[in-house]
């Protein structure tokens, strides 16, 4: 009699993602038996992963304790998060987070930084016809640097062809941290120029800029924590960085653009109701 052959299990051909993912390295998992990780060895059980991504999204770090501390403390926290210390934030970023929560989050942050932007209002009223045209270009080009991170940066689709982690699309709307902060630090620039106007030439060019070059440090070493929590390579990583720039100049065309011609209009309301 001969020995009986060991049934081997048929691996199954899933067309649509399953949203499962390797609790270690955030691989797709859609599609493939109980075992090991292809990109990482790390062991998994498959019903296990069903039930666990099928369930209710994980909350959003920080930002959904909020119904426990207040929804300020908890805003102002997850901001100082983000800024701070990205790589400790994002490494207990789950692997299947609550997008809307992130959504909402985001939301926070651009009706935060309008605020912030109309301060200046307060000190001089007619400051208005300037600012707010300033502050939706600013807007504008702020959300056009997210949605082209999301989809550039960090597309829905790697060079392998395949799906990354569901939980890019959420880290970076969690970026949106730094807006408020970008403004604060384009407001004291602007004070701080106007302090020392009277001062030496070099005090008045660099004081005023070290605001502003620290905000965008900030920014940029919280996007390096991104490429290394989603394992990009060296390579594909000085490549991003490269982009960035040109993807930075992209959205502030647009913005210039939409914040000129809305002070066209206002100019032309003004006039037509002779406040000017």
């Amino acid at each position: 009699m001969g020995m009986l052959e060991k049934p081997t299990t048929p691996v199954p051909n899933y067309s649509e993602d399953e949203g499962i993912r390797c609790l270690q390295c955030d691989y797709n998992l859609t599609g493939l038996p109980s075992g090991r990780c292809p990109e990482c060895g790390n062991p998994f059980n498959r019903n296990a992963l069903l039930s666990h991504f099928g369930g209710a999204k994980a909350p959003i770090p920080i930002w959904d304790d909020r119904d426990e501390t207040g929804f300020l403390a908890a805003f102002l926290s997850t901001i100082a998060a983000v800024c701070f210390t990205p790589r400790r934030y994002f490494r207990r970023m789950p692997s299947n987070p609550d997008r809307d929560s992130a959504r909402k989050f985001s939301q926070s942050c651009f009706l935060a930084t309008a605020f912030l932007g109309l301060l200046p209002i307060l000190f001089e009223p007619r400051s208005i016809i300037g600012l707010i045209p300033a502050i939706v270009g600013w807007l504008i080009t702020a959300r056009i640097i997210l949605l082209l991170l999301v989809s550039v940066l960090f597309g829905e689709i790697d060079s392998s062809g395949d799906l990354v982690p569901y939980s890019r699309d959420v880290c970076c709307w969690m970026l949106a941290a730094h807006l408020p902060v970008l403004t604060l630090a384009i407001e004291l620039s602007l004070m701080l120029s106007v302090l020392v106007s009277s001062a030496a030439t070099s005090v008045q060019y660099v004081l005023p800029a070290v605001p502003f070059l620290a905000s965008a440090v900030l920014f940029m070493s919280t996007l390096i924590e991104l490429f290394a929590k989603f394992g990009m390579k060296l390579r594909e990583a000085a490549l991003s960085l490269i982009m960035f720039p040109i993807l930075v100049l992209v959205a502030g065309v647009i913005g210039i653009a939409a914040a000129g011609l809305l002070t066209g209009i206002i100019l032309i309301l003004a006039h037509v109701l002779g406040l000017v």
